[in-house]
């Protein structure tokens, strides 16, 4: 399933996926972001988050416009109601890279791996791409029960892609993949 998204400079739009998994979920999407605001005054970036309403806490994974860098950075960061852990940086990233996340809980324990996009050369020399595990991965114990994922994008535009195939959190969404 793919959305597009443009969120002007200082705006955010976010959005929650309703989950049919209990204690054991997973899901695979990939985030392509065109565009950054690399500004002091405001904060740039397209995260995917792993939530609990009643707590107001969740931890963010995503792509980040880092201002002093002026680079795309590829981040975890810690929610808890009205405030924000710093940016922990996995990696560097880039704009029109896609950036996978494999994301699974049990319980309260949380795991994330980062997919990208890896070039080879087929038959022919043909080049092409495959995306496949980048050894980037961060684990954590969650200090609340996820209730389920959803995404915040703010002041970029970015594709996001969720793959129905390769996902237990809502066994609603399979009937759409048909076999493809």
């Amino acid at each position: 399933m793919k959305s597009e998204h443009s969120v002007k400079k200082g705006m955010a739009e976010s959005n929650q996926f309703p989950k049919t998994c209990i204690d054991v979920c997973s899901f695979l999407v990939y985030l392509d972001v065109a565009k950054l605001h690399f500004d002091k005054n405001f904060a740039s970036g397209a995260y995917i988050l792993v939530f609990d309403k009643a707590e107001g806490k969740s931890i963010s994974f995503g792509v980040h416009a880092n201002p002093e860098t002026e680079e795309a950075e590829l981040v975890v960061i810690h929610n808890n109601v009205n405030t924000d852990s710093e940016p922990i940086l996995l990696a560097k990233s880039a704009l029109n890279a896609w950036e996978g996340f494999n994301i699974s809980w049990e319980g309260q324990n949380l795991l994330f791996e980062n997919l990208r996009s890896v070039k080879k050369i087929g038959d022919n020399n043909t080049p092409y791409s495959s995306l496949e595990k980048s050894g980037i991965t961060y684990k954590t114990e969650l200090k609340f029960a996820p209730e389920g994922f959803g995404y915040m994008f703010v002041s970029s535009d970015v594709e996001l892609w969720i793959d129905i195939e390769f996902q237990n959190y809502n066994e609603g969404w399979r009937p759409g993949d048909d076999g493809n």
